[in-house]
């Protein structure tokens, strides 16, 4: 019933040096969340990777799925009502599209986003050109094409997130990061999700 600039987020600092002292700390603050304004109506929380990527990244795949499985337990404890979400659902069910094409068309249609892509290009082909030991002339370079990027997890990652801040500005949402306007989303997309829409048939039903 509130617009979706009522959503309020805020950033949870996780300190430690392993997943394990992480998680406690994400532990820690959700306890004390769920005992300052009691336990939510519904989690809808980020799947994480189920496995490693091409390039690794194991470690931040190791943290996600740890994070995430302490998220289950607090809310199992407290009694809440949870499911995980992949990002491409999330996605699809806010800006209406999910694919790296769609994302890479939407930059080549602005012109800030066709420099962003034309940067990349030259940032790419100046390493290439270094690991052969030669120099290149980057200036009439274009925007990098979607399958020159298909290796550039980093960029797609950061326009995702760019994008993210950028659809919570339009909707008036105040985020301090790029994190916290994609949980705003992910807290959006939980109204449009199954497993909610199926909690609310059920509570109206045994309200008639």
């Amino acid at each position: 019933e509130k617009p979706r600039s009522a959503v309020r987020v805020n950033t949870v600092e996780l300190t430690g040096d392993s997943p394990e002292q992480k998680a406690e700390m994400l532990v820690s603050n959700l306890i004390r969340l769920f005992k300052r304004f009691g336990k939510p109506d519904f989690m809808l929380i980020e799947q994480p990777l189920r496995a490693i990527p091409a390039k690794g990244q194991a470690n931040s795949m190791i943290i996600g799925n740890q994070l995430v499985a302490a998220s289950v337990a607090v809310a199992r404890c407290f009694g809440a009502t949870w499911t995980t979400v992949p990002s491409v659902t999330w996605r699809n069910a806010v800006f209406g599209f999910c694919r790296r094409k769609n994302l890479h068309e939407m930059l080549m249609a602005s012109d800030v986003g066709r420099e962003r892509l034309t940067e990349k290009n030259r940032i790419m082909t100046r390493k290439a050109a270094s690991k052969k030991g030669i120099r290149v002339d980057v200036s009439d370079l274009g925007p990098a094409t979607e399958a020159q990027l298909k290796e550039e997890q980093a960029f797609w990652t950061t326009e995702w997130k760019r994008h993210a801040r950028e659809t919570c500005d339009r909707m008036r949402i105040t985020t301090q990061n790029a994190d916290e306007a994609e949980a705003a989303l992910i807290a959006i997309a939980a109204l449009k999700s199954q497993h909610f829409r199926m909690m609310e048939a059920q509570k109206n039903a045994k309200a008639a």
